[in-house]
């Protein structure tokens, strides 16, 4: 058995991952400053050979990696090259998986695992990934097939939102083995601005793909315009619906309202935060969006689509506003109503900072895993 008081050796393990990005702003950094040794493994999607990188006190390895592809379906699943020689050298106390949709990597880790003879937490990042029909469809056999038996071998599973964890059960996962740990956010990175004159301009970011819904966005900004016409909307992100979002922009003709950033690393994302007042998020599946807190953390006002992993941290009317998916003019009346009025969108913001203070911090949530840690490996024999 671990003695609980000597610092823990935690391994992380998932399919992809940004380096700039990566422990950054997360629960990882926090904990190695703590003093526990923090490594993540995860997949080198260009190159031909390993990196190592030492990222805010957490050693990080980017591995070559077999990206095992389903026919018809684009999804990252890769098998990663020297996994288990690293892990052997690394010898963890605990192996913390992350993106159990990724099939390959996950067995791969507990094989692993077990070989180390190491308990097993995975993190479910939203049950399922709502990308078509297909997509879907081959998610949701897999779930009730290889997902029940690589959830069966965790020692903890991590839900975001208590509806991910009702999913989760009803594979047949005992409630026991289901802990709920949100996303987290670095509240003194992410910080509000004076933002003087910017209450009509409206800011989204995330990936340009269907489950985004932002040609719902588009469409609603459509009608905003007619009754707010120099507001603007600014829209970071790339992705493969890039072109056709554009030509809908101007089939609509608010193509002079809307500029295009691309995709904007995360140590620059705050300052596009403070461009402007309202932060708009039109998804129709989530796991826990870090964009939402990011937004929130900032001081902008929210208005998001009223679905699971985002009413979980949105409460319609105090902390931000929720509408339904899909419902054009719902968003825009939402949009128009607060830049109509400034005393409800500054009383929203200013209650959104408090409540991810105190709820989401991940200071907050490093301090959850640990516990989440430690409870595991005194049950491990």
């Amino acid at each position: 058995m671990h003695k609980l008081t000597s610092p823990l050796r935690i391994l992380y393990v998932q399919p992809i991952t940004r380096v700039e990005t990566l422990c950054s702003i997360d629960h990882r950094r926090i904990l190695a400053k703590k003093g526990h040794r923090v490594m993540v493994l995860s997949w080198r999607k260009k190159g031909n050979r390993h990196s190592r990188h030492m990222i805010s006190g957490v050693e990080v390895f980017l591995l070559r990696g077999l990206n095992i592809q389903i026919p018809f379906v684009k999804f990252n699943n890769p098998l990663l090259s020297g996994l288990l020689t690293i892990a052997l050298r690394f010898n963890p106390d605990i192996v913390h998986i992350h993106g159990h949709l990724s099939f390959a990597t996950c067995l791969q880790a507990l094989f692993v695992a077990k070989i180390l003879r190491k308990p097993v937490v995975i993190t479910v990042h939203g049950t399922y990934a709502a990308r078509g029909r297909m997509l879907e469809a081959v998610q949701r056999f897999y779930l009730k097939t290889i997902g029940r038996i690589i959830f069966s071998l965790a020692h903890r599973i991590i839900c975001l939102t208590g509806s991910d964890a009702k999913e989760i059960v009803s594979l047949g996962v005992p409630r026991r083995k289901i802990v709920i740990i949100p996303n987290g956010v670095d509240i003194d990175w992410y910080k509000p601005r004076r933002k003087s004159g910017k209450n009509e301009i409206v800011l989204w970011a995330g990936r340009l793909v269907p489950e985004k819904g932002i040609q719902h966005l588009l469409k609603a900004w459509s009608l905003v315009i007619k009754q707010k016409p120099d507001a603007k909307l600014y829209l970071a992100g790339t992705g493969p619906l890039k072109i056709k979002l554009k030509v809908m922009c101007k089939y609509l003709g608010i193509q002079n309202s809307v500029k295009w950033y691309g995709y904007i690393p995360w140590i620059n994302m705050r300052d596009f935060l403070h461009c402007g007042s309202i932060f708009v998020f039109t998804s129709t599946k989530e796991g826990m969006p870090f964009a939402i807190l990011e937004a929130m953390a900032s001081g902008l006002c929210v208005v998001a689509t009223d679905i699971p992993g985002i009413n979980s941290v949105i409460r319609d009317g105090y902390s931000g506003i929720l509408v339904p998916t899909s419902d054009v003019k719902g968003l825009a009346k939402a949009l128009v109503d607060l830049m109509s009025n400034k005393d409800l969108l500054r009383s929203l913001a200013k209650t959104a900072r408090r409540e991810v203070k105190r709820e989401y911090d991940w200071s907050l949530i490093a301090n959850k895993l640990l516990r989440i840690y430690q409870e595991v490996l005194l049950e491990y024999p």
